[in-house]
């Protein structure tokens, strides 16, 4: 994520505006990576980026004063380039339309894209016209011979591609630092509130209480009565309790500490790599509330017990099993939320999955991505693209629109209790495509899912026999071990496979 805020002007952009200058809303978790470096970064490539544009600006300028019609002539020829792609892209729509395979079904969208193309081409062709005219009357006004006009040009071309190829110089250089590993980043006041945020136990969230953990897997729910296991004082075998024959916090302890022990496990060919357990209290950030001084500190033990037997409050404490696997690339979480209310134990599993990022931030990944032929391949290509150096006036005037946000430490606005300061967007989730994954990191996700979710029904089974009636209890988890389908009662609930990521119940 790092190499892609150099690679990726849009994603770094986007890190810039809704992580490092978003102060009115909490960041992230941040699961598998650590977004501090990525911001750091994303600061550092627009610097690089700024540099670039301002300096292209200011070359186009006296080239525009001293150079008129050779200026001119460039703007013509790279604008001519622009429309040919145009006009390319607006036959190829026209050819995939009128020469479908008989195979191929029409999409409703075709006709829409078609007219946005035409309508590009045509606007094109409005605007170039009077541009060739005007450049024709200027080489004619000036008395410019084609000698001269071409020197000129050339001259132009050549500074730009200079400026060019020293821009992707330094982005390279960059890379290059990144492939022997992360160095330690300097913290400013907003950076230091970006990493507390991200660690935080507590998520304020706005739509979805798991932002961050990517897209969700498969998850199941049920109720377990709380019957008596033997005929006791209290009444018979099969009789509700009273009070509950346990707490809510004693229950979670259990299934921690079965956890922990196979999160102990360092055997070879045992260990589940990459595995910690934590808890989550999530509230929507429109009900902080009470809950606003635990997002510096953090609840403590106690606290986290009091949230637990709290079942109708806003926030809700959530188990969190996390297994990072392929490097950071993939990242299985498992939340379990228990209850105890109306006489019944209610438990809800759902699993989430963050899959890789885009192939092409993967440059320090990639055999001889960062050797020297291939970083001199790489600022060939930048100075043979010089035509581009006309859209620097545009990049730089975005560019001062962020640089008040970019360049200073912006003040953590999430204390204001007028806003919901809950979380919005999630870097990582910004990047996650399911179509990179592979075959086997799609196993993954279903065997440690899995692993971990025999593991609690182990624990919850343990936990009450003895204490409540559990024949109902193994029925159902049997239909969720063996079947993936849970009956309900009422129809049976389809959990999906986890194969597939991206299936929902």
């Amino acid at each position: 994520m790092c190499a892609g805020a150099y690679l990726d002007e849009k994603f770094r952009d986007w890190v810039l505006t809704h992580v490092y200058a978003n102060t009115g809303s909490r960041v992230a978790p941040s699961y598998g990576f650590d977004v501090v470096p990525v911001v750091a970064h994303a600061r550092r490539a627009w610097l690089i980026a700024a540099a670039q544009n301002g300096t292209l600006t200011i070359l186009l300028a006296v080239a525009g004063w001293y150079l008129a019609p050779s200026t001119a002539l460039l703007c013509t020829l790279a604008y001519m380039w622009f429309l040919l792609v145009n006009v390319r892209d607006y036959v190829k729509q026209w050819i995939e339309r009128f020469f479908r395979l008989p195979h191929r079904k029409p999409d409703p969208q075709e006709s829409l894209v078609l007219a946005e193309e035409g309508r590009r081409v045509r606007d094109g062709m409005v605007f170039f016209l009077p541009l060739a005219a005007g450049t024709f009357a200027l080489m004619l006004w000036r008395g410019w011979g084609i000698a001269a006009l071409v020197l000129g040009a050339a001259t132009t071309v050549l500074a730009a591609g200079c400026v060019l190829g020293v821009a992707e110089f330094a982005r390279r250089r960059c890379l290059q630092g990144l492939s022997s590993g992360l160095e330690p980043v300097p913290l400013n006041r907003r950076l230091k509130a970006i990493d507390a945020q991200q660690r935080s136990p507590v998520v304020a969230h706005v739509d979805d209480p798991f932002i961050g953990s990517g897209q969700i897997v498969h998850t199941w729910e049920f109720t377990q009565p709380l019957l008596r296991p033997r005929d006791d004082a209290g009444g018979p075998k099969g009789s509700e309790f009273t009070d509950p024959p346990f707490r809510t916090s004693e229950l979670v302890r259990h299934i921690r500490d079965s956890l922990d022990r196979l999160a102990r496990d360092k055997g070879r060919e045992t260990e589940l790599p990459g595995l910690t357990i934590s808890d989550l209290l999530l509230v929507e950030g429109r009900y902080l509330g009470r809950y606003r001084p635990l997002l510096d500190r953090g609840p403590r033990l106690e606290e986290f017990e009091e949230f637990m037997a709290d079942s109708l409050a806003p926030g809700r404490h959530h188990l969190a099993c996390q297994v990072t696997s392929w490097r950071g690339d993939i990242v299985t979480t498992v939340y379990l939320h228990t209850s105890l209310q109306g006489g019944m134990l209610y438990l809800k599993y759902t699993i989430y999955a963050l899959t890789p990022t885009p192939e092409s931030f993967r440059v320090i990944d990639a055999v001889g991505s960062t050797r020297a032929d291939a970083t001199a391949k790489a600022i060939l290509g930048k100075v043979l693209s010089a035509p581009r150096a006309l859209r620097a006036p545009r990049h730089l005037w975005r560019a001062l629109r962020m640089a008040r946000s970019v360049l200073t430490c912006p003040k953590d606005r999430t204390d204001d209790l007028r806003y919901n300061i809950g979380v919005r967007v999630s870097a990582r989730e910004h990047l996650t495509t399911a179509r990179d994954r592979s075959y086997f990191q799609a196993m993954d996700v279903a065997k440690h899912s899995k692993i971990i979710e025999r593991r609690i029904i182990s624990a919850v089974g343990e936990f009450l026999h003895g204490r409540v009636l559990t024949a109902e209890f193994e029925e159902r988890t049997t239909y969720i071990l063996n079947n993936g389908v849970l009956n309900m009662g009422s129809g049976d609930v389809q959990i999906g496979s986890a194969n597939t990521i991206g299936s929902t119940a």
